[in-house]
C-alpha cells in the first residue's frame, strides 16, 4: 500500500520489488542456500525457497506455501527504490500451517522534509526584500 501525499508525491516511483522467503515449499517459488551473514536477519536450517513479486501502486499478492507440520515460517523483503520513502513491514513474521493461511501489509509513506523551495521569481522576491530590510535597519541604527 502507497501514501503519497505534499510536494513529491508525484516524483517518487510507486514501482516495489518484493520478496517472500519461507522454510517451506512455495508453489512457483524457488529455493537456494543462504550463506549466514551478519547482516541477514532471518536464516532458516537447510533451504530456503523465494518468490518475488513486482508492481505499482497499490497491488495484493497471494502465495501458496506448502508447510511442514505444524507450522512454517515466511517473511517478506522490499526493495524500495527512493531515499524519500518509510517503510512500514507487517511481513517479518508470517505463521503458516495446514489450513490456515495469514495475512500482511506493507505500507510505503513518501515524505518530504526540508524547506519550499521558491521558484526563480520568489528567490528574487526574497532577495529584494531582504536588502530593503537590511537597507531599513542600516539607515535607522547608523
Amino acid at each position: 500500500m502507497w501514501d503519497v501525499d505534499g510536494a513529491v508525491g508525484e516524483e517518487v516511483s510507486e514501482y516495489y520489488l518484493l520478496t517472500l522467503f519461507c522454510d517451506a515449499e512455495i508453489v512457483n517459488g524457488f529455493m537456494y542456500y543462504p550463506e549466514k551473514t551478519a547482516s541477514q536477519q532471518v536464516i532458516f536450517n537447510g533451504g530456503t525457497w523465494f518468490r518475488t513479486f513486482e508492481g505499482e501502486g497499490n497491488d495484493t499478492f497471494t502465495a501458496e506455501v506448502i508447510p511442514e507440520q505444524p507450522s512454517s515460517s515466511c517473511y517478506v523483503e522490499e526493495t524500495i527504490i527512493g531515499s524519500g520513502v518509510e517503510v512500514d513491514n507487517g511481513c517479518m513474521n508470517i505463521v503458516v500451517s495446514v489450513g490456515n493461511g495469514d495475512s500482511c501489509t506493507i505500507t510505503n509513506t513518501v515524505f518530504y522534509e526540508g524547506i519550499p523551495t521558491l521558484s526563480q521569481w520568489g528567490m528574487v522576491i526574497m532577495a529584494l526584500l531582504m536588502l530593503s530590510v537590511g537597507l531599513v535597519g542600516f539607515r535607522r541604527f547608523a
